[in-house]
């Protein structure tokens, strides 16, 4: 499953990718789902990771460049954690 931010889909910048992207998904029958209430549109920054052993882990990130400005910061516990059921 890749999950994408419902971001990319409201912004018409990106409109002509993602199209490309969602019909290279289907071709390859790669299952995809949107994610609603993220930030911005890079689901890497946020997103819990699974490792080895098949638990997942959840990262803060916190770039200075972010720093007094929390509205663009998307927290995975807070905003998007009751969407997926992925347990941190």
């Amino acid at each position: 499953m890749i999950y994408l931010s419902e971001k990319l889909i409201e912004k018409n910048e990106y409109l002509n990718a993602v199209s490309n992207l969602l019909e290279a998904l289907e071709k390859s029958n790669t299952s995809f789902r949107f994610v609603h209430n993220t930030k911005d549109i890079w689901m890497r920054d946020f997103m819990p990771v699974r490792t080895k052993s098949g638990r997942y882990v959840a990262f803060r990130y916190e770039p200075s460049y972010l720093s007094g400005t929390p509205e663009l910061c998307t927290e995975y516990q807070r905003d998007i954690s009751s969407q997926l059921g992925i347990s941190v």
